[in-house]
């Protein structure tokens, strides 16, 4: 023990026992005289509820001080000034325990060398640790198992024509009937020329959201075919009427960071009925947009109407205003899920590219573009990561066919989404 640790512990000891005593002297015998509720022989009663809450101090700072010590005595001062204060203190217990929380927090990220970021609520790298709960090993198993899965039994495809020939000319092994293995190199080439992060703005392009593995964001979703009626509470099918009314409280509430199709309009389930999706969450919202549908063709034209309302095709390359989701089945590939991801890449990719220098550039060949993600599925682990590879890998394929490249210089804007 360093004497600056040293110096931590014995304070947080000292402290905490001055205050019990304190305590006891001014509040618990007071308390105790007042009420009646001392011994008979007129000592201090240890079982009243006053008595036990301020013993709960030293219980509680003492352990959690040697802890601290044991792991970081700057973070574990925080927390147990937090501690101290919180069971010392009835006033932070009534209104103000929030704000003190938040204080320690801040100290949290300081003693880590990390600060929370003005303007972005989003970010959770370095206030709290990172997402990660597989060891390293784990992961690795995972990744091997999803490699062996994609390399050795294949992936299966909705034959479609212009794809097969690309991951044919490409180096995989590409069956009549759709089924395609991908050689191990070209799905590690393709992750790593992969975009590590994508910003999304808002309808007028004043604020934006980063989408990368440092920023948590809440989205209210997705694709609900049921609301309870507001009169009745019937369960009934979803229309437009709700789909307008769920986007205006979304974007009144300042926890939702965008917005997307959070409920079908059930009798238009039809390529006009999801175009007009788009337009619903467009007019009921100035939050960045996530967007999904069945048909390619709704795409395309969605991707006119957000260029349209961002001022022009140039302007929504510069700033995205929406992403689009692909959904696929597990381990497999519809026609209508290539054929957005096809008209995606000749839409042109968002715009933001991404160097090995990780400098942020512009493509002067995109005239359109929205991110996309990659939803999976959460039951199995491995078809959830080779769901995600493989429409990586499609994306890096189909974009070095229509926009060349592929050598890894470029890194357009794909993101991950888990549903």
């Amino acid at each position: 023990m360093d004497i600056y640790s040293g110096a931590v512990l014995f304070s947080l000891i000292v402290y905490s026992v001055t205050m019990c005593v304190i305590l006891i002297t001014i509040y618990v015998q007071p308390y105790q005289e007042i009420t009646g509720t001392l011994t008979a022989g007129g000592g201090i009663n240890w079982l009243g509820g006053e008595s036990l809450l301020v013993l709960a101090g030293p219980v509680v700072v003492l352990p959690t001080a040697w802890i601290a010590w044991r792991h970081d005595p700057q973070i574990l001062l925080a927390e147990v000034r937090q501690s101290s204060v919180y069971l010392y203190s009835p006033i932070s217990r009534a209104g103000t325990g929030m704000v003190r929380r938040k204080s320690v927090q801040r100290a949290k990220a300081r003693a880590t060398g990390s600060e929370f970021l003005a303007g972005d609520p989003g970010l959770h790298h370095g206030p709290t640790p990172p997402y990660s709960p597989f060891c390293k090993d784990d992961a690795k198993r995972i990744i091997d198992a999803t490699f062996n899965l994609m390399s050795q039994t294949g992936i299966g495809f909705d034959p479609v024509a212009r794809l097969m020939d690309r991951l044919g000319d490409a180096g995989c092994d590409v069956s009549p009937e759709g089924l395609v293995k991908f050689p191990i190199e070209l799905i590690e080439r393709s992750l790593d020329t992969v975009a590590k992060s994508v910003r999304l703005w808002n309808r007028d392009g004043s604020t934006s959201i980063v989408i990368d593995n440092q920023h948590t964001w809440f989205i209210p979703g997705m694709t609900c075919i049921k609301v309870y009626d507001e009169e009745t509470g019937e369960a009934r099918d979803s229309n437009r009427e709700d789909l307008a009314t769920v986007t205006r409280v979304s974007d009144a509430l300042r926890n939702i960071d965008a917005v997307c199709v959070s409920c079908k309009n059930v009798e238009e389930s039809n390529i006009h009925g999801e175009i007009d999706e788009f337009s619903v969450l467009a007019e009921n919202t100035t939050k960045p947009l996530m967007y999904l549908c069945e048909f390619a063709e709704s795409l395309g034209v969605v991707i006119d109407m957000a260029a349209a309302i961002r001022g022009g095709p140039k302007e929504l390359v510069d700033k995205p205003y929406f992403m689009h989701c692909v959904t696929p089945l597990p381990l497999y590939y519809a026609k209508s899920h290539i054929d957005q991801l096809i008209e995606a890449v000749e839409a042109g990719s968002a715009g933001h590219c991404w160097h090995r220098d990780n400098r942020r550039c512009y493509g002067s060949d995109y005239h359109r573009g929205m991110p996309c993600a990659f939803p999976g599925d959460r039951s199995d682990r491995n078809r959830l990561v080779a769901n995600h590879s493989r429409g990586f890998l499609l994306y890096r394929l189909i974009r070095c066919k229509f926009h060349g490249g592929g050598d890894g210089s470029d890194r357009s804007t794909f993101s991950i989404g888990h549903g």
